[in-house]
């Protein structure tokens, strides 16, 4: 491995911190002028969704097209809006470095930067992965992924650099919104016995969600928000919508849930046709299965935990089930998206050593053929 500067992995995070990244990132946005001034020896290909944010895909040592081995490095580059006492800009504070976005998710790109004269070295193609919606409206990685299928590449070996204390994420849960829609009849509020209350028919769904959450303690299920009734005092209201959200780190237990509540959902609205409940969002929870980085894991002792928060990784091991798929970032999560965001400079400086470390573990067990159930495992060298 080249010998990086240590120095650089820090001037690469204080410059991208101190460029704000929220809100809508287009192809004018500092931020991304930014990352292609420095990847501009790279194929940079620009994806650009329904809302003008702009997402990239990066060949780093490669052409984007016909790839069948591909290593991917992937993350966000927007951040959310700064909150108070929360640095916009990077500062040292004593060993930290403390600002917006030094651990979700600056210091993993500012890694990846460091580094990217050796990754350019590498035999086997890596490309980079920078979403800008992660935060919002989530449909970077989707559009990354269609770009990825149109052109004929498939995934072997992915970091999905969340901070993660350099923990292993082997799961996490995935997101997916509902909103369901109960039509009544309407009526004068002096008889209500002569229409049906779309509020009521709405709070008996209700009591059926709250069942699945007893039922599926390891899912989260959240009523978010609720609206229904025209008239404050006299008329029945005949519709009401809900909107709820359900998180898991399986999709049994996700379509298991969806399908009791549809049945519940059907039988409560029996005789009002207009009556629905769908989806507005999925976004795939993340499975854990026995891959390289499991084995991994357990060789070099390194905590493997399963997530409670969503992240891309799902959507990537949907379109990718055989490859080797793992969150690891620099940072700690639990001291995101809040005033006191930032990052140890020794997590960050060991961080930049040891996600190359794990590509290099892996191209070395590529080499010896350790395959298991079509995934690559890690094999300790013999000594």
């Amino acid at each position: 491995m080249e010998n990086v500067s240590k120095n650089n992995v820090f001037k690469y995070l204080f410059e991208l911190v101190n460029i704000p990244s929220y809100g809508i990132i287009d192809r004018d946005h500092p931020i991304i002028n930014y990352l292609k001034n420095q990847l501009n020896e790279c194929e940079i290909i620009e994806n650009i969704d329904s809302n003008g944010n702009i997402h990239l895909l990066v060949g780093v040592n490669c052409k984007l097209d016909n790839l069948d081995h591909a290593i991917l490095l992937s993350g966000h580059i927007d951040t959310v809006k700064e909150s108070e006492g929360h640095h916009p800009n990077a500062v040292v504070n004593k060993d930290y470095i403390e600002g917006l976005g030094t651990s979700d998710m600056k210091a993993f790109f500012a890694s990846v930067l460091s580094q990217i004269d050796y990754l350019k070295s590498l035999d086997e193609p890596i490309i980079l992965s920078i979403t800008s919606d992660e935060e919002t409206k989530l449909e970077g990685v989707k559009i990354n992924i269609e770009e990825l299928s149109k052109r004929n590449i498939n995934i072997d070996f992915a970091i999905i650099g969340e901070p993660t204390n350099l923990d292993f994420y082997v799961s996490s849960r995935g997101n997916t919104i509902y909103v369901s829609v109960m039509n009544g009849k309407a009526c004068h509020s002096s008889t209500p016995e002569l229409g049906v209350n779309a509020i009521e028919l709405e709070a008996e769904f209700i009591s059926e969600i709250k069942k699945m959450c007893n039922e599926y303690p390891s899912a989260s299920i959240c009523i978010t928000s609720m609206s229904g009734g025209r008239v404050p005092s006299n008329v029945v209201p005949d519709e009401c919508s809900l909107c709820f959200g359900v998180r898991t780190s399986d999709r049994k237990t996700l379509n298991e849930i969806y399908n009791y509540l549809l049945i519940k959902h059907n039988e409560i609205s029996n005789c009002y046709g207009q009556s629905k409940l769908f989806s507005v969002l999925e976004f795939p929870p993340f499975e854990r299965s026995e891959n390289f980085f499991t084995n991994y894991a357990n060789d070099n002792k390194i905590n493997m935990v399963d997530a409670k928060y969503s992240t891309e990784a799902g959507c990537f091991q949907r379109k990718f089930p055989d490859a080797n798929i793992v969150i690891y970032g620099p940072g700690d999560p639990a001291n995101i998206h809040k005033a006191g965001e930032n990052i140890p400079g020794d997590n960050l400086l060991r961080y930049q050593e040891e996600f190359i470390k794990l590509i290099e573990h892996y191209l070395e067990n590529k080499k010896q053929g350790v395959l298991e159930n079509k995934k690559l495992v890690y094999s300790k060298k013999e000594k």
